[in-house]
C-alpha cells in the first residue's frame, strides 16, 4: 500500500499488514479472566513468552516464562503456594519475579529474577502492560460500553491465528467480506447486502467508529437462529463497530422492527481484543453480550466465523513477501481499516521518537 496506508510519506515505508510491528506502551488483553487459575498458563504476547496464574487469594500474576538460571519454561514447572518452583533445578520464584530459594546452595542471588508485568482485571479480561511500567495507568484501559447493560455476557474463546495482528483488525473493520468469506452466514448468499452496504466512519483520537444500516434485511434460517429473529421477516439491520487502538474491537449488531425503528428486536455485541503474539501470530479473543442467552448452537456459529477468518488470514500471511511493499491495493470500503493503520503507525512512531529522546 506504500504511502497510502499512512496518509503521507513517513520516515520508513509502511511494512504492510503482514509485517506490522506493535506499540508496547498500551494495555493488551493477556487472557480471559476465567482462563487464569491455579494451573500455570503459557501465552506468547508481543513476542515474549509469559506465564500466568492466580495467587491463593485470587490475584492474577504474569511473569516472563523463563527461569533465568538455564532458561527452562516456568510454565512447565510447579506452582507451590504463590511461588513457582522451576522444574529443572528447583529454584523458587515469587510473584514479584524474585528468586527466593536455590536448592543447591545456601542463600540466593539477588540478580536472579524474572520480569513481572502489571495486570488489571476488567469485565471479561485480564489486561497486561508490557511497555514502560511507569506509564501503566489503568485509566487507559478501554471500556466495552456494555458492562452495565442487563445482557447475557459470556467469554467464549481465545483463538490463535498464524497471521499478523493488523490483518485481523483490517478484517473486523471490513463488513464487505462477509458476503463472500462468510457466504450465507451474515447475509443472504444471493442478495450480498453486506458487500454493498454504505459505510460511515469517524475518528476520535485513538478510537475509530464505523456504522452501517440495511433498511430492509430479510434473515435466512441460519441468521435468524443466530440472532434470535424470525426467519424471512424483514428487519432494519444496524451495525456499529469500534476500535480502541491498539487492540480492542466491539462489533455491535442491532436488529429493529421494520415498521417501528425504535423497537429493538435483538442486539448482539462481540467484544474482540486482537493481540499480537509475535510477528506472524495473533490471539483473537471473543466475548459476547446479547439480549438473548447463547446456547451451544450460537457458540458454534460465531466460532465458525472466526475459523473462516483464520483460514483467509493464514493463507494471505503465508503468501506475503516482505519485499513487496506495494503488494496490495485498497478500495473505498477499506477506509476504516486505513484509519486504524494510521493510528497504530503513529503510536509506534511516537514510541520510537520518545526512545531516541530518552536514550
Amino acid at each position: 500500500m506504500g504511502h497510502e496506508a499512512t496518509g503521507k510519506p513517513s520516515r520508513k515505508p509502511y511494512p504492510g499488514p503482514w509485517f506490522q510491528p506493535w506499540p508496547r506502551n498500551a494495555w493488551y488483553v493477556a487472557a480471559g479472566r476465567n482462563e487464569i487459575g491455579r494451573t500455570l498458563l503459557a501465552r506468547e504476547l508481543l513476542g515474549e513468552k509469559v506465564v500466568l496464574y492466580r495467587k491463593e487469594n485470587g490475584e492474577p500474576v504474569a511473569l516472563t516464562d523463563r527461569c533465568p538460571h538455564r532458561g527452562y519454561p516456568l510454565s512447565k514447572s510447579e506452582l507451590i503456594g504463590d511461588q513457582i518452583q522451576c522444574g529443572y533445578h528447583g529454584m523458587m520464584f515469587d510473584c514479584t519475579g524474585q528468586c527466593t530459594d536455590v536448592p543447591s546452595q545456601a542463600g540466593t542471588v539477588k540478580a536472579m529474577r524474572t520480569t513481572v508485568f502489571p495486570l488489571v482485571e476488567r469485565w471479561h479480561w485480564v489486561w497486561i502492560w508490557m511497555g514502560d511500567p511507569e506509564l501503566a495507568d489503568p485509566a487507559l484501559i478501554p471500556a466495552s460500553g456494555y458492562e452495565e447493560k442487563p445482557y447475557n455476557n459470556e467469554f467464549l474463546a481465545c483463538v490463535t491465528i498464524k497471521a499478523n495482528y493488523q490483518m485481523a483488525i483490517d478484517n473486523l473493520l471490513d463488513p464487505t467480506h462477509a458476503s463472500f468469506l462468510h457466504k450465507g452466514a451474515l447475509d443472504d448468499a444471493d442478495s450480498k447486502d453486506m458487500a454493498c452496504v454504505k459505510i460511515h466512519n469517524h475518528q476520535e483520537g485513538r478510537m475509530v467508529f464505523q456504522e452501517t444500516v440495511i433498511p430492509r434485511f430479510t434473515p435466512n434460517a441460519g441468521i435468524a437462529g443466530a440472532f434470535a429473529l424470525e426467519e424471512a421477516v424483514p428487519v432494519i439491520r444496524k451495525a456499529k463497530n469500534m476500535l480502541h487502538a491498539p487492540c480492542f474491537i466491539n462489533a455491535n449488531a442491532v436488529f429493529c422492527d421494520s415498521t417501528n425503528p425504535d423497537t429493538v428486536l435483538s442486539e448482539f455485541i462481540a467484544s474482540m481484543p486482537i493481540v499480537p503474539a509475535g510477528p506472524g501470530k495473533l490471539h483473537h479473543f471473543l466475548a459476547t453480550s446479547s439480549t438473548f442467552p447463547l446456547n451451544d448452537g450460537h457458540r458454534g456459529y460465531f466460532l465458525n466465523l472466526i475459523d473462516q477468518d483464520l483460514d483467509a488470514m493464514e493463507a494471505i500471511q503465508a503468501a506475503a513477501n516482505p519485499a513487496d511493499v506495494d503488494w496490495e491495493m485498497s478500495v473505498r470500503s477499506d477506509e476504516t481499516g486505513i484509519r486504524a493503520r494510521r493510528i497504530l503507525m503513529k503510536m509506534i512512531e511516537d514510541e520510537e521518537q520518545a526512545s531516541v529522546v530518552t536514550a
